[in-house]
């Protein structure tokens, strides 16, 4: 044989032996079903404050399934803004998204039901299903499913209040668009499979040692009340104080009631989070939920009085600092009233500033 016709046979072996790698790699890829987009990404921040309020992204990443893989995220806010005046505050958040990327078509899985409606515009194919706690909204186009679950409820005048149909359908369809429009531009959703690592957050100070006396004294709580609780190894302390039982008032005007509580919570790093952005979003969730403009200089927290009771609640480092205070006086008159709204104000607020300023450096 010729070494041309040699070097010929050669080439033909090369030649076929990488066609069959790339027929091998063609039939591996043909297998893998594509990256689903990281659902945290298929929402602006923007909108989460919108229809959620104040939260961190919650995911485990994603799975990958011999036909799909798959990535789910949520956002919540709860908050008991439950109060006795006619105001309308939010009480529930909850959005959940599912992201899925096939190798064949998923659209078979979007199925009307006993209340689930047709909605154009989404996709190949989308449905509504206002059925269940809240709605579900689910569509599909070439090889990409996804699913939008998300449900309201709130306070007002001391009782539940459900949000309406209509305000399910608009926000619902509102967020099936965006993630549409997000989708391609998404980072890949991180195949993950085991729980993001915990760690535990900084022991916090005992709670009795962070109040002034002078505060105490303005306040009207006798410093020899002060009852410790909580446990510092377990990230929380808490310390209340009481008027003492010598000195309840008796005539009209006079301190007949004080109770003041003072609550120290750590946070540890969780689901990806450091504590101080737990600790945060805590603190503004709180002034989200009141209603209230977040103070920067409490961390994002606020100070509010409902039903003759102060309630404050700040974020330092990844601490929160929880304050409530309720006073009342005896022989309450219109002359001789219990102190006011605008004074339980400033002596919560004097309180949360006091601890604020003996948190461990």
């Amino acid at each position: 044989m010729s070494p041309w016709k040699s070097a010929s046979l050669l080439v033909v072996a090369v030649l076929a032996l990488a066609a069959c790698g790339a027929d091998r790699q063609a039939a591996k890829d043909a297998a893998t079903p594509p990256a689903s987009p990281n659902p945290c990404d298929l929402v602006a921040p923007t909108t989460i404050a919108d229809v959620v309020g104040p939260s961190l992204p919650l995911t485990v990443g994603g799975y990958g399934l011999p036909d799909k893989t798959t990535g789910s995220c949520s956002w919540s806010f709860g908050l008991d803004t439950k109060a006795s005046d006619d105001v309308r505050r939010p009480r529930e958040r909850q959005l959940h998204i599912d992201a899925e990327t096939w190798k064949g078509d998923p659209c078979a899985e979007v199925k009307p039901g006993k209340r689930a409606t047709a909605v154009s515009g989404l996709g190949d194919k989308a449905v509504l299903d206002l059925s269940v706690k809240g709605g579900v909204l689910k569509f599909c186009r070439a090889h990409q499913l996804a699913k939008v679950t998300w449900w309201a409820v709130d306070w007002q005048a001391s009782k539940a209040v459900s949000v309406q149909d209509s305000a399910y359908e608009d926000t619902l369809v509102r967020l099936g668009r965006e993630v549409l429009d997000r989708w391609d531009e998404a980072r890949p959703v991180t195949i993950n499979q085991f729980m993001p690592k915990r760690s535990d957050g900084p022991e916090p100070p005992e709670a009795c040692e962070l109040v002034k006396g002078e505060t105490l004294a303005i306040v009207g709580v006798d410093p020899e009340t002060a009852h410790p609780l909580g446990t510092p190894s377990f990230g929380n302390t808490q310390c209340t104080w009481d008027l003492s039982v010598d000195n309840i008032g008796h005539k009209p005007g006079e301190r007949f009631s004080r109770h003041l509580s003072v609550d120290i919570q750590s946070y540890g790093g969780e689901w990806g989070f450091r504590g101080t952005e737990r600790a945060g979003t805590t603190a503004r969730q709180f002034s989200h939920g009141w209603q209230v403009s977040p103070d920067s200089t409490l961390g994002g927290g606020a100070v509010v009085v409902d039903d003759h009771e102060g309630n404050g609640l700040a974020a330092y480092r990844a601490f929160t600092i929880s304050v409530e205070l309720r006073a009342r006086d005896f022989g309450w008159t219109e002359t001789k009233p219990n102190p006011s709204d605008e004074r339980l104000e400033e002596w919560t607020r004097l309180v949360t500033d006091d601890v604020m300023q003996a948190m461990p450096r």
